[in-house]
């Protein structure tokens, strides 16, 4: 997200998972994301899930 420049709150929106997950995701580098919203962040964002969990 840093890379892109994008805030929490435009992550939350521009992807539709709930506002607590999107909040967590950017907080909690521990937090792995279910598959649904894993395909939310990768379809928004146009990335695969690898780049994604590293």
């Amino acid at each position: 997200m840093s890379k892109r420049e994008i805030s929490r709150y435009r992550f939350w929106q521009e992807t539709g998972v709930g506002r607590d997950t999107a909040y967590r995701l950017c907080n909690d580098q521990t937090y792995i994301p279910t598959g649904n919203v894993l395909e939310k962040i990768c379809a928004t964002y146009k990335v695969q899930p690898g780049e994604l969990l590293n």
